[in-house]
């Protein structure tokens, strides 16, 4: 994709305030492909390809009815191998392609990171 005239790439606007800050996300990131929206709330590659439509499981669309209203986290729990981290691949999907905003993060990593 071409570098954003108006953000340089970074997805981000500052604004013109003082030297105060302020950032919105540009225009542009609304227009990239899901799949790099997907790596750059930290997908792991071999995940990107992880939608609603190949997700083998009921969806569970009561549990995130209220999703992004009163709920902004999602924690997915489960045995190993039952699908957890394609199911959790999907929801961001949808939500980034709804417009929303959202982190994926893997729990042992993230301890892993917490402890440093």
């Amino acid at each position: 994709m071409a570098e954003c005239e108006h953000c340089a790439g970074r997805g981000w606007l500052v604004a013109d305030d003082g030297g105060a800050g302020t950032a919105r996300p540009c225009g542009c990131r609304a227009e990239r492909p899901l799949g790099e929206r997907l790596a750059a709330a930290g997908v792991w590659e071999e995940y990107l390809h992880c939608t609603r439509d190949s997700w083998r499981g009921a969806w569970p669309a009561e549990q995130l009815g209220d999703f992004g209203e009163r709920r902004h986290l999602c924690t997915i729990f489960g045995a190993v191998g039952t699908g957890k981290t394609h199911l959790a691949t999907a929801i961001l999907g949808e939500w980034l392609a709804a417009g929303g905003r959202g982190l994926w993060r893997e729990t042992s990593s993230t301890l892993e990171e917490i402890k440093w």
